[in-house]
């Protein structure tokens, strides 16, 4: 079965991406800093904002990952943006940590981010549209000038309800289904210049994108904001400025929860087929390795966990390191694990000429060999002498058979705790004076 395209995939590939792209950005630089309201700073939101727009070399013109045209606007004046940090955080993958002026935006682990970019796209499309559904942490209408409220509280009952009903209609249509006038957002000035009618917009002339800051309509304020934000952010719906109408996106079991038995088994199983695309991922003799647009999440991770990032813009480049590769096995993914995942990247089978470089091959079975040398060992004391010629004859002496004395290189070796008094006693008796470390070495 081959990959199933809808409407709403880019979006929703987009906002995968720059949700680890964000998550990414505040590991690497340890934190972000938060103002007094629970904003992220300007200096620390501006890094961020790069970040992000340097991972969407293909975005649109007028249009920077944040959704607002100025680049340096402050994060309640970037809807979009400011979704994403709050994903993340009501994820668990962001954490504010201390108080007042002192507060920071921190990161979790790695592997919090991998376990959750491991789902299939349309459970993690499920799983965000579940949390804007029934959370408060969200608002329809943004004050910067209040704080943000808490991320564990609920939405209003009727904006819960709203949101929804709208959900539930909204995957009950085909993906690149016009969307009824009576479930988009009604026309007003901050929603959209063109009148609609049911179907088709009353004027074929461009109509621009609504605004994503969710003015409201009296008697309704979800549905517009609910369309030009988290919807559209999310791919369930599509804008199609040609027509002056919203499509449906995804389909609908990336939409809700609960499908019917009758049907359960069969999207069930599309469901797995709807994943990211990513553009060509090249490898090379020189340990380079170059990732051309459009980028996804996953992509992006295996890279950073296989290998350095030298640049992101518009290509991603790396270079596979013995630093790097050492963090993969800590990860758990040995030199066999990385050439399989860089060839999933590259989409070339093990076999095929397009695999990885023979160079490469050997480059990370070299280092896996280098590195099985080095073990961790708990419960051993450390040994240093100042001549190889005192570790041989402390080896050679019967009386050492028993003490666990293990050499590491000429003049270091292991010995057990327990012997540690045995073999000062010795040194002593050699004629060296040896001295104890805080941890229980002795040399």
């Amino acid at each position: 079965m081959s990959a199933i395209t809808a409407p709403g995939l880019p979006e929703a590939t987009r906002l995968q991406r720059d949700l680890y792209l964000y998550w990414s950005a505040v590991a690497r630089t340890g934190g972000a800093g938060l103002t007094s309201r629970g904003y992220v700073a300007r200096p620390a939101l501006r890094r961020l904002r790069e970040d992000l727009d340097a991972g969407a070399p293909t975005a649109h013109a007028l249009e920077n990952v944040s959704g607002e045209a100025d680049g340096d606007a402050a994060e309640a004046e970037a809807p979009r943006l400011l979704f994403i940090r709050r994903t993340l955080e009501r994820l668990g993958l962001l954490r504010a940590s201390g108080e007042g002026e002192q507060q920071r935006l921190e990161a979790a682990e790695t592997r919090m981010m991998a376990r959750y970019l491991a789902r299939p796209l349309a459970e993690r499309s499920r799983m965000l549209v579940r949390l804007w559904v029934g959370g408060g942490w969200w608002p329809d209408r943004l004050d910067p000038r209040a704080g943000l409220p808490g991320l564990l509280t609920p939405a209003a009952p009727r904006v819960a309800i709203a949101r929804r009903r709208l959900i539930e209609e909204i995957a009950s249509l085909a993906p690149g289904e016009v969307v009824p006038v009576t479930l988009s957002a009604r026309p007003t000035r901050a929603t959209t210049s063109t009148a609609l009618t049911h179907g088709r917009a009353a004027h074929r002339r461009p109509a621009a994108r609504p605004s994503a800051r969710g003015a409201a309509v009296p008697g309704d304020e979800v549905t517009p904001a609910a369309f030009a934000g988290p919807l559209s952010w999310l791919g369930a719906v599509v804008w199609d400025a040609s027509e002056g109408e919203w499509l449906a996106g995804l389909p609908g079991y990336a939409l809700r929860e609960g499908l019917p038995e009758s049907d359960a088994p069969l999207e069930l199983a599309e469901a797995a087929e709807l994943v990211e695309t990513h553009g060509r991922v090249v490898a090379q003799s020189d340990l380079t390795v170059i990732a051309y647009p459009p980028f996804s999440g996953p992509e992006l991770l295996t890279l950073d966990l296989c290998a350095s990032r030298e640049a992101l813009s518009q290509t991603a480049r790396y270079r596979l390191t013995r630093a790097a590769f050492s963090g993969a096995r800590d990860f758990g993914w040995d030199a066999a694990e990385v050439a399989r995942r860089l060839e999933r990247l590259i989409g070339a089978a093990p076999t095929s000429s397009s695999a990885l470089p023979g160079a490469l091959r050997v480059t990370l079975r070299d280092w896996e060999r280098l590195a099985s040398r080095l073990r961790l060992e708990q419960s051993v004391t450390l040994l240093e002498t100042l001549t190889p010629e005192t570790l041989d004859a402390l080896l050679a002496d019967r009386a050492s058979a028993g003490w666990g004395i293990r050499r590491l290189t000429p003049t270091a070796a292991t010995i057990a705790p327990e012997a540690a008094p045995r073999v000062r006693a010795w040194l002593l008796r050699h004629g060296c004076l040896p001295a104890l470390s805080q941890e229980g070495g002795a040399e």
